[in-house]
């Protein structure tokens, strides 16, 4: 069984039997060398199975990097360039990015870069990437502190989804992923929202069709709005805050998860949304508690807070003065480009460490 969707020029297949979906493509594009970009888990889970099952990528060649955000840096990108160069990439390579989303924003970045541009497929290894990294030609690197400040549109000529690869992951990259799920359902369906906090759903029973359903959400999305102006940056919700977070536990502690700072992001951004749009304390308690059941609670001292709005003002959707948010009037209904206060921000923190109590 197969399902597929269609993203602009990119062709987005979730295939269940593995068999080789490369050896035409290569024909018929007149590929003259393949480059498939790891990182060490990638490399040490899932490579070897890809590659056997793909015997028209026997011939290529791998380059690793290592996991984690400290890759998505203009160091790395040098490096890699500088690798490809010495193994003779040309303007008909093709590279394969076989990873999660570090793999998928590095890899395409250097794919779009790399001799003004080569053809590049995504191949998502982790539930993160498979719902939403390496779908809709965004690409990225990190400045220092800052995420995502150094990027582009560049799709993908294919994304070719096995959701089996998520069998090698361990159970707490499935847990943190579903963040972004719960997203999805927040910002456009109630019915999908409904289904997946039920007490009858489980996750794990339900991957192949949760990632169908999220896939088509986002398409959905990006296909009215590529750009990122106004009906994509639905997607943002949650993000403002966790990607601030992210960078402050990157920069100052221990790295976390994407997910595990889009719960939290989600929490304090939808207690801006209540403040705004004024839905009961019920709706919002009903959404905080069913994140703070599934995800860990994440300890941010009040000391820091400053930090956290400095990482917020180097966001790349601030526009001119303004703080522009997606926040929710309901669940499955966001609104884009809402102007937030450095005081409502603050006032979602502090929200956010009471909910410990």
């Amino acid at each position: 069984m197969e399902t597929k969707f269609l993203l602009n020029k990119t062709s987005i297949q979730i295939v269940e039997k593995k068999i080789d979906l490369f050896g035409n493509f290569i024909h018929h594009n007149n590929i003259s060398s393949i480059f498939i970009i790891v990182d060490s888990n990638s490399k040490k889970y899932c490579l070897k199975d890809f590659i056997s099952i793909n015997s028209s990528l026997a011939n290529s060649k791998v380059i690793e990097i290592n996991p984690g955000e400290a890759s998505k840096s203009l160091q790395v990108l040098n490096q890699i360039c500088l690798q490809l160069v010495n193994l003779q990439i040309d303007r008909n390579s093709l590279i394969i990015n076989l990873g999660g989303g570090v793999v998928s924003d590095v890899g395409g970045f250097v794919a779009s870069v790399i001799k003004r541009g080569v053809k590049f497929i995504n191949i998502p290894t982790t539930l993160m990437a498979q719902i939403d990294a390496s779908i809709g030609g965004k690409v990225a690197l990190n400045i220092n502190k800052y995420k995502n400040q150094v990027g582009l549109f560049n799709d993908p000529d294919k994304v070719i989804i096995y959701p089996d690869y998520l069998k090698t992951l361990p159970p707490e990259d499935i847990l943190f992923a579903q963040a972004e799920v719960f997203k999805y359902g927040l910002i456009s369906s109630q019915l999908f929202w409904n289904k997946i906090t039920s007490k009858k759903f489980s996750i794990t029973s339900s991957l192949k069709l949760i990632i169908s359903d999220c896939i088509r959400m986002k398409v959905d999305i990006v296909n009215q709005d590529y750009y990122d102006y106004s009906e994509r940056r639905k997607l943002n919700f949650g993000h403002s805050i966790s990607h601030a977070i992210e960078s402050l536990f990157f920069n100052e502690f221990d790295p976390i998860s994407h997910g595990l700072a889009l719960s939290a992001g989600i929490i304090c951004e939808t207690y801006i949304s209540q403040i705004r749009f004024g839905f009961s304390d019920s709706k919002l308690y009903t959404i905080v508690n069913t994140l703070l059941n599934h995800f860990p609670y994440i300890f941010i001292d009040s000391k820091y807070d400053v930090q956290i709005l400095d990482f917020i003002h180097g966001d790349k959707k601030k526009s001119n003065s303004s703080l522009n948010f997606t926040l929710i009037k309901d669940i499955g209904s966001a609104v884009v480009n809402c102007s937030v206060s450095n005081e409502e921000i603050l006032s979602s923190l502090e929200f956010y460490r009471k909910c410990r109590i």
